[in-house]
């Protein structure tokens, strides 16, 4: 939505435009760099936004200056915006550049934890806010023993090691605390929005943790003993470090490059149960970037543009705009 207004009376503005589209855009990925969202809730989102982007009319590749956001229908009258489709045209490329380096980058955002500990320190504002209002319905004897609760589980999360395994198991433990704290919250919406905003949040991590580290998702199994030599027992090692931190593109390859090695493994038990993991991880995991170079194409189709109508000679510059109805160039 273009805003929201909250006089005469609170309303959100049922229209939108390509600046407003292309911020939406752009905070999706600004999103997954401070650790509020996992790059596969990120690519859902825009290509969920991509999707919406080719139902809209447009005029020689640019977007309206305003759609309705129930019809998708461009309001009246028809104008294109130099600065609008500029804009858009921006943010398409920055996003672009967003879902390609989601492809070299760890597949669990680097700041995680600090995402969810901004979640938490909004969620124990406002326990604070309710202790201290006169009329709320919880009781500051409730209220601080919660707060102390999520303060542990955050620091906790901060201070986890930085496998995937870990990770899994601090976000498993910080769902089920704030699960712990539903009841206590319960009677004031305010803090229940806040609490299970946060739980869909470790959820949102947990789940790509489970789908791309199935590995991660169970004890740490033995690793097989040196056997005298130095090299099988850094072949091991070799394997325990790239999948404890993985990029998409390594994942991708992992069953190809481990797959003759771990046939060689002095147990079998450990050799089948890692070929399984990795055919997982990598099949995920090549699905995963098809998808994206998919949505980063998409952005760049959506991002061509045919400036000529715009284009002033005579100024040799770019008119601010061209209005459809009337079929001529703004002239200010």
């Amino acid at each position: 939505p273009d805003n929201f207004q909250e006089i005469p009376a609170p309303m959100v503005a049922g229209r939108t435009s390509p600046t407003n589209i292309g911020l939406g855009l752009a905070s999706t990925l600004a999103a997954v760099d401070f650790g509020y969202l996992s790059p596969g809730r990120f690519l859902a989102r825009t290509a969920r936004a991509l999707d919406t982007l080719d139902q809209l009319e447009r005029y020689r590749g640019h977007f309206y200056n305003w759609y309705d956001l129930r019809t998708l229908q461009p309001l009246r009258p028809l104008y294109v915006s130099s600065v609008d489709s500029g804009n858009l045209v921006a943010m398409l490329m920055v996003v672009r550049e967003g879902l390609l380096e989601a492809v070299r980058a760890p597949f669990l955002p680097p700041r995680w934890a600090d995402g969810l500990a901004d979640g938490a320190g909004l969620l124990l504002e406002e326990i604070e806010n309710a202790a201290q209002r006169m009329e709320t319905p919880l009781p500051a004897a409730i209220l601080r023993p919660v707060a102390q609760r999520i303060r542990a589980a955050t620091q906790a999360a901060r201070g986890a090691p930085p496998t995937l395994r870990a990770a899994r198991l601090v976000l498993e433990n910080f769902r089920a605390a704030l699960d712990a704290e539903a009841a206590a919250l319960a009677p004031d919406e305010n803090l229940s929005f806040w609490r299970t905003t946060l739980q869909a949040q470790c959820a949102d991590f947990a789940d790509e943790i489970r789908a791309g580290a199935p590995w991660a998702t169970v004890e740490e199994p033995p690793w097989p003993a040196a056997t005298g030599a130095d090299e099988p027992a850094l072949r091991w090692d070799d394997l325990r470090r790239e999948t404890e931190s993985a990029t998409l593109e390594t994942l991708a390859s992992l069953r190809h490059r481990w797959e003759a090695r771990l046939a060689q493994a002095p147990d079998p038990e450990f050799a089948r149960r890692w070929t399984d993991w990795l055919a997982t991880a990598s099949e995920w995991a090549a699905a995963r970037i098809a998808d994206l170079r998919r949505a980063a194409d998409r952005c760049a189709e959506l991002a061509e543009q045919d400036l000529d109508f715009l284009y002033d000679a005579d100024r040799h510059l770019l008119a601010i705009g061209y209005n459809l109805d009337a079929r001529r160039r703004d002239p200010s």
